[in-house]
């Protein structure tokens, strides 16, 4: 047998070791092993997680691969911490780079190219956004301000979202009695708004589908049961009311193995098909219909701690989760930290 065979035979045996229940539609199929990471979280302190998402039944059962991030994982990561800058690190351990110039900055979103979006404090009620890029050497430019703005969001609760070509994105957040989303070109911008009442201040990031044709959001006007408050879908060319928005179901799960859960954060599948969310009462991670909402049956459960906000890297192959303050991994049942909490605030690839 030459070496190309007995690569072949243990491939076709590793393959046969893998329950396909346990994989989730919205992988790309590849034959490189994915790392499995996730990470606990303090109620009060934001982690991150990585999961990959090709093994996410791996995390139940403790079947995951046992390597570090590899094969098609981003090449950078870019995190906010609570004390307004921003880095740049190694997406397989956390482990800090280099620094973004600048500060204040309080959100985070990737471009693609290495380009990455910022927003960043400009008042109480006041964001601006800004652009910048990680060179080979790991190094950020100095990032430039985008054109339009500032915009009136709260820096305490904005979310930060860039379609998948880059060239607008949805800042999100609420001032006063008003929750907003802002649809920026980032060229021009020229910016549509979609507006509606709610004082909560929780933090939502807006989700763009794979085409760039509609915005996920979710919405919760606090004058009304949070159990039925909805995850709309945008149309990110026209300002509207997000009252007459298109629902495409509430954020409480009626059904299914997460009946009773409470939907916290969302991220289409480059697919299209398929949106990851995380959830809440339990905290899991679940693979929901794009077009139904409705859970598919593919299920992660967290720690009890749960997670805040979660993201997808622009493969769809890797889920970024972010709560509570530090880096983390997870490899079958075993938790390495990266990082000491309470640093954290946001962070994308």
């Amino acid at each position: 047998m030459n070496t190309e065979d007995q690569l072949r035979a243990a491939l076709d045996a590793r393959l046969r070791a893998v329950d396909p229940g346990t994989i989730a539609p919205l992988v790309v199929p590849s034959r490189r092993r994915r790392a499995v990471w996730a990470v606990p979280v303090a109620a009060s302190v934001v982690a991150l997680v990585v999961v990959a998402a090709a093994v996410l039944g791996g995390i139940m059962n403790g079947s995951g691969s046992q390597d570090a991030l590899s094969g098609g994982a981003p090449g950078y990561l870019v995190s906010v911490q609570d004390d307004g800058t921003a880095a740049v690190r190694d997406p397989s351990n956390g482990r800090r780079i280099s620094s973004v110039p600048g500060g204040n900055y309080v959100a985070v979103a990737a471009g693609g190219h290495d380009t990455f979006y910022l927003a960043a404090r400009d008042g109480d009620c006041r964001v601006r956004l800004y652009e910048t890029s990680v060179r080979q050497e790991a190094i950020a430019a100095e990032p430039t301000p985008l054109p339009g703005g500032p915009y009136a969001i709260s820096p305490d609760d904005v979310g930060l979202s860039a379609a998948p070509d880059g060239a607008r994105l949805a800042v999100s957040g609420t001032c006063e009695t008003t929750y907003k989303v802002a649809i920026v070109d980032t060229d021009t911008g020229a910016t549509h708004q979609w507006t509606g009442y709610s004082t909560a201040s929780a933090r939502y990031l807006p989700s763009w589908t794979a085409d760039g044709r509609a915005l996920g959001v979710l919405w919760w006007d606090v004058r009304r049961d949070i159990a039925k408050a909805p995850l709309l879908m945008l149309d990110p060319n026209r300002s509207g009311d997000l009252a007459d928005a298109r629902v495409l179901r509430t954020m409480r799960i009626q059904d299914g193995p997460l009946k009773g859960a409470r939907i916290e954060s969302i991220a289409f599948a480059p697919g299209g098909r398929s949106l990851t969310a995380l959830v809440s009462g339990p905290p899991a991670v679940a693979v929901l219909s794009a077009t139904t909402g409705r859970p598919t049956g593919q299920v992660v459960r967290l720690p009890e701690d749960g997670a805040g906000m979660l993201r997808l890297d622009r493969s769809g192959r890797h889920i970024l989760l972010i709560g509570s303050g530090r880096i983390g991994t997870l490899q079958g049942s075993h938790i390495t930290w990266h990082t000491d909490p309470h640093e954290y605030r946001d962070a994308a690839w």
